[in-house]
């Protein structure tokens, strides 16, 4: 008895046309964005594209499955097929499914790093909350450091988060304020 296949299967989703860009239907409804060029066309078109999670709450990333020269399939992300031999993509604007090449550049890791969303439980990048307890009392203070050349750089113990990320953001600004994200 053969097995049953999906309706799915075999079905691809079409591009959508608008103003000089393609919108990609993903899984869950998303709808990824490129440019509208033959080249991008050729390289999109013919694929079920769908969402992938990162760490980051509303942060995903379009990929689809291609077929390797030795008839195995992987999984690759869009961003990486319309920059191949790019080691690390960044998105500019921090959205993973917008992929017009404006959006797109090459980047170090920590370059990449610095143009992505906060990870600190306070929200706000560079700022980490810290207590001390001396003579029976629990003091909270706030510190910042930035990774710079793969070397974490202590800068400094603040009395408010909002303090800490401030040096962070000066220190990240002084470093590349091209790749410079406040940490949305």
């Amino acid at each position: 008895m053969g097995r049953k296949l999906n309706a799915r299967v075999g079905t691809k989703r079409p591009l959508l046309q608008g103003d000089g860009v393609l919108y990609i239907p993903l899984s869950g409804g998303q709808l990824a964005i490129v440019d509208d060029t033959p080249e991008i066309r050729a390289l999109v078109e013919g694929r079920n594209w769908t969402t992938r999670a990162t760490r980051y709450p509303g942060i995903v990333y379009a990929h689809a499955n291609f077929r390797n020269p030795d008839r195995s399939y992987s999984t690759k992300a869009l961003h990486r097929v319309l920059m191949p031999g790019v080691a690390i993509v960044d998105h500019i604007n921090g959205n993973g499914i917008d992929c017009r090449l404006c959006n797109l550049r090459p980047a170090t890791h920590g370059q990449n790093k610095r143009n992505s969303r906060a990870s600190a439980a306070s929200g706000l990048k560079g700022a980490y909350c810290t207590t001390k307890a001396r003579g029976g009392r629990v003091y909270v203070y706030w510190q910042s450091a930035i990774t710079v050349d793969k070397k974490r750089v202590y800068l400094g113990t603040f009395p408010t988060e909002q303090a800490a990320h401030d040096a962070w953001l000066a220190a990240s600004m002084k470093i590349d304020p091209h790749f410079t994200c406040a940490g949305r």
